[in-house]
């Protein structure tokens, strides 16, 4: 296709308002650092349960960070793990929120097939917040019960937050 330059304004003859001037967004998210303390915390908390669990921390445009496989954790709880993480970022809300809400008998069922399967309705997706709610990714977790994992991923979320607090507020070494 063709454009018509002559129809097309020059950018300083546009009238931009403050409102508008920001093109652009800065998303805060976390980094490997930050992946690690969250995992080493979710791998203590599956450990004091003593079940072997799958991790997936994911940053908020749910691209994942850092996967841990505990020795004996089950195969096929890997993409049930990334899953929960994708769908706790994606929504920025924990996967048990979906539970009845898209389960068999909820106003939603079928919810759990959208994105290509990736959609989770079971506990052990956690969004990784500051104590502000902002986002800074998600976690999920499988391996054990729905109720072991979300537990586990809350330790995660846990650790994070205390990191910020304690001085890990300098985002940009956490």
């Amino acid at each position: 296709f063709l454009i018509d330059h002559t129809k097309v304004a020059v950018s300083s003859q546009l009238d931009i308002s403050p409102a508008m001037a920001s093109l652009t967004t800065s998303t805060p998210t976390i980094t490997l650092s930050a992946a690690q303390l969250i995992l080493a915390s979710a791998l203590h908390a599956a450990n004091l349960q003593s079940t072997e669990m799958n991790v997936s921390i994911v940053d908020p445009s749910c691209n994942e960070v850092l996967f841990a496989r505990m020795n004996s954790a089950k195969i096929t709880s890997i993409d049930v793990a990334r899953s929960k993480a994708f769908t706790s970022a994606g929504h920025k809300a924990p996967t048990r929120k979906f539970s009845s809400y898209a389960g068999v008998t909820g106003p939603a069922f079928g919810l759990h097939v959208s994105n290509n399967c990736r959609f989770s309705i079971i506990p052990g997706g956690y969004p990784i917040t500051d104590k502000n709610g902002v986002l800074y990714g998600a976690i999920g977790v499988s391996g054990g019960t729905p109720d072991q994992d979300e537990e586990v991923a809350k330790a995660g979320v846990e650790a994070f937050r205390l990191a910020l607090e304690k001085g890990g507020g300098n985002k940009s070494k956490l």
